[in-house]
């Protein structure tokens, strides 16, 4: 009983080592790598110069400061789509004044390599854009402004990257046309401040695919009676609070004091176990 009792208290012990190391790490990580962000929007329309209104620059506003946090004013890297479809509309205005210089370039043709030297991306995903080269852009840092609309079933790679991220495309709900409407419904966060409505026409809807703490969704549309989502996000830079691990190893470590001073009590009630050779 000895030995059992002294071996649980060896492995909690090394539990809260283990702890222990894994607050040192997180209290350093900011100087690491972390991933970035990612803006996932289902409607093309909304962010169009044809339906642009003031919600949607507050909106376009708002996702990129927010995904420019890490390095803003800098470089992005924009998809030739947007070129074909919002010919240097709204939309470049808004790149432009939050900073960015940005370049055009055809999507099927961008690798890590050619990812690597932006720290924002602006795509639809419409032009087979390799899902894992944006994965790994993500994964090493950099952020995704993502705008696709109703014909979101052309586009499998976006599904592939979004699904790494815990998003996904619900599906196309609608068989031609798609609903429109206006929503108001959001969640806070700051890529909806100040945000009074939003107007759409024909989204792709999207959704959470499990649960993750750094996935969310923070505005849906109604549509046969559901919420579908309208915009979803991926924050890469949050990490375990020290603090949070640090209460936790205290609380390990108060276990097993608490329950080594009750085995030492029922051993002395008892009286001390004769000595070895007796």
């Amino acid at each position: 009983m000895r030995k059992s009792g002294r071996s649980a208290l060896r492995r909690t012990l090394c539990c809260c080592l283990v702890i222990a190391c894994i607050w040192v790490a997180q209290a350093a990580r900011p100087a690491l790598a972390l991933p970035g962000r990612i803006v996932a929007f289902g409607d093309d329309w909304t962010v169009s110069d044809e339906w642009w209104e003031p919600n949607a620059q507050t909106f376009v506003d708002n996702s990129l400061s927010w995904l420019g946090e890490t390095a803003p004013g800098t470089s992005a890297l924009v998809s030739q789509w947007f070129e074909q479809w919002l010919h240097h509309g709204q939309l470049y205005q808004r790149i432009n004044a939050a900073g960015f210089s940005f370049d055009m370039s055809p999507t099927p043709s961008w690798t890590p390599a050619t990812l690597a030297g932006y720290d924002l991306v602006v795509t639809s995903f419409s032009e087979g854009v390799d899902p894992n080269a944006m994965i790994d852009y993500v994964m090493a840092g950099g952020n995704v402004f993502l705008v696709t609309g109703e014909y979101w079933h052309l586009y499998d790679h976006a599904q592939v990257f979004l699904n790494r991220f815990s998003l996904q495309v619900l599906g196309d709900p609608h068989p031609s046309g798609g609903p429109t409407g206006v929503t108001t419904a959001f969640t806070v966060h700051p890529v909806t401040d100040g945000l009074n409505y939003l107007s759409y026409g024909g989204p792709a809807p999207l959704g959470l695919l499990g649960t993750h703490p750094k996935a969310a969704i923070v505005g849906t549309f109604p549509y046969e009676g559901n919420d579908l989502g309208l915009i979803g996000v991926y924050d890469g830079t949050i990490i375990p609070e020290p603090t949070t691990l640090a209460l936790l190893s205290l609380s390990l470590a108060g276990l097993v004091g608490g329950r080594w001073r009750r085995s030492r009590g029922r051993r002395d009630a008892g009286g001390h176990p004769p000595a070895r050779g007796q």
